[in-house]
């Protein structure tokens, strides 16, 4: 049986630690992930390309998907979009 890690992503906790912060909204219109972050992503990416994407790596992958198409879609309501 593989073991899945149940860390939290860096991005996922980048993120809750901004909301956490209490941000105006016009600091979350335009929030996004640190350098650190994106770099974990690109990283996943390309393990993902040689498919050497661990089951945790690739859950990892997924949440950030999630978290970057929600707060994608917050901040476009924040821009009156749609």
């Amino acid at each position: 049986m593989l073991e899945v890690s149940l860390r939290t992503p860096p991005a996922y906790e980048e993120l809750l630690e901004f909301l956490a912060s209490e941000p105006s909204l016009k600091q979350l219109r335009h929030y996004h992930c640190s350098a650190r972050a994106e770099y974990r992503v690109h990283r996943l990416l390309e393990k993902e390309a040689d498919e050497q994407l661990s089951e945790a790596e690739s859950a990892e992958l997924d949440c950030y998907f999630r978290l970057r198409d929600s707060l994608e879609m917050i901040q476009a309501r924040l821009r009156g979009e749609r």
